[in-house]
């Protein structure tokens, strides 16, 4: 009741119908719910009336009570609402900025199979089971980083089935009841990669290059540019590429704030998605300036001002966007005068405004006599796939 009180339509009532019961079939036992009146009804019916005792009833309502809080909590999870994450002695504040995190990320991707898996570990929460909350949170984690690799090399096709089969034979209501383990769904989402061909880094990346792509996959390439940004550094090596730092904390971009600051939301193509000359042209070739390593991270009036400029001069604007220093941007200013380069003060304006740019640097390190080429977009895809699966596989899957 609480759950459908505050929707007033027929419309509204009848897509939240169908879309809870949905879920609640694959989660009860692994059954794929149409959206037809009559059959919802008969499943209902037919599963309360396999229940034989007083205790068996209830236990079934309970599930269904279960799912309907944890659908007004966490499916229209917001960045205010972190306190439905969540939090105590046992949950470190990093695990839970992260399942933030993996919550508004599916919920943009709109993956709404996933809340079939995580309604399920949400019930230990509600039922305080011990070590519950954290069984949660890493299973929020563990189904972004599946989500995200599975989604960053292959097509949706067959994914939802994975849910459904896993939780048919091992995570469902009527398969584990409450003795439900994260390691036991990590092994399970493991071996669906395997079943893909993307189980080892090998496989996966030499997929990822070509398929993590903005056309393909845009808000996948957002997360993966927010992980690869996260804790790295300037490659002294090889520049325009970044590299993992092992300091934790060095510089924090997997939490729910940074997910919806202002700084971050849109996508930029370094090389424009349309070519006006001085770009090599063989980025143009299959789309290549599509892939992740010709993306970042920019506010979106930032986005719209430098968007198809050439590479000095959306370089420049990149120096002002990470320089803070009032002294530094004033040499700045006097480079870019002695390159011919004029830079609207509308735009300084809005860059300097900007709080959040650690993730340019790697590509600020690039001098004026460097070239935005498909090689180097070539070389920062690879080397961000591979940030993305050791983050993911080897750390939120582990």
């Amino acid at each position: 009741d609480q759950l459908f009180e505050p929707l007033r339509s027929a419309s509204s009532k009848d897509r939240l119908t169908n879309e809870y019961l949905t879920i609640l079939a694959v989660a009860h036992n692994g059954w794929k719910m149409t959206n037809t009146f009559s059959e919802q009804r008969r499943w209902l019916m037919d599963e309360f009336e396999k229940c034989s005792t007083k205790a068996e009833r209830e236990e079934f309502v309970l599930r269904m009570a279960n799912l309907a809080t944890y659908w007004s909590k966490i499916t229209d999870f917001k960045n205010k609402d972190l306190n439905n994450i969540p939090g105590s002695t046992i949950v470190n504040e990093r695990d839970r900025q992260h399942a933030a995190l993996s919550l508004l990320y599916l919920q943009d991707s709109n993956h709404k199979m996933a809340h079939s898996v995580l309604s399920r570990y949400y019930a230990l929460v509600l039922r305080q089971i011990p070590n519950g909350e954290q069984a949660f949170i890493d299973a929020c984690k563990a189904i972004a980083a599946f989500y995200t690799l599975w989604r960053s090399a292959s097509s949706n096709a067959g994914l939802d089935d994975v849910y459904r089969k896993t939780l048919k034979d091992h995570l469902s209501w009527e398969e584990c009841g409450i003795g439900l383990t994260v390691d036991s769904l990590k092994s399970h989402l493991k071996k669906s990669l395997i079943d893909r061909g993307l189980g080892n880094k090998l496989d996966w990346m030499n997929k990822a290059v070509n398929e993590l792509r903005y056309d393909n996959v845009q808000k996948v390439c957002r997360f993966a540019l927010f992980v690869t940004a996260h804790d790295a550094v300037v490659d002294p090596n090889q520049l325009g590429l970044m590299s993992a730092t092992l300091h934790s904390g060095y510089c924090n971009y997997l939490s729910p704030q940074q997910w919806k600051s202002e700084d971050l939301q849109s996508i930029e193509h370094i090389a424009p998605q349309e070519s006006r000359g001085g770009w090599d042209k063989a980025l143009y070739n299959d789309d290549a300036f599509e892939r992740i390593g010709n993306l970042t991270l920019l506010p979106i009036p930032i986005n719209s001002a430098v968007s198809n400029r050439g590479w000095l001069e959306k370089r420049a604007y990149y120096r002002h966007l990470a320089e803070k220093n009032a002294t530094n941007l004033a040499q700045l200013h006097i480079g870019e005068v002695a390159l011919g380069l004029d830079l609207t003060q509308a735009t300084l304006d809005k860059l300097h405004g900007a709080n959040h740019a650690h993730h340019i640097e790697p590509i600020i390190a690039l001098d004026n006599a460097s070239n935005w080429d498909r090689p180097l977009v070539e070389r920062r895809s690879q080397r961000m796939c591979d940030i993305l699966w050791d983050r993911m596989f080897d750390d939120w899957l582990k």
